[in-house]
């Protein structure tokens, strides 16, 4: 899976009683990738991927993958 694939992924998962509420959804999001982060840096291994996944959890909503969230009615 793509970190960009995957950073929807978590978005979607993130995204509560069905409200569409991005801020809460990408703050949820990268919280769980920071603890993942965290854990791999903690056990000396490449946490590479999840920083790319971070990324584009953090490029969503300023412009950089609005249309691939559109999802999240952006445009409104």
């Amino acid at each position: 899976m793509t970190p960009e694939s995957k950073a929807m992924q978590l978005l979607d998962r993130f995204s509560f009683n069905n409200i569409n509420d991005l801020d809460q959804s990408k703050q949820g999001a990268l919280m769980c990738v920071y603890e993942i982060i965290d854990y791999l840096t903690d056990g000396e291994q490449d946490s590479a991927y999840w920083q790319e996944v971070r990324m584009f959890l953090l490029y969503i909503g300023t412009g950089e993958l609005e249309a691939k969230a559109d999802r999240f009615n952006l445009n409104e």
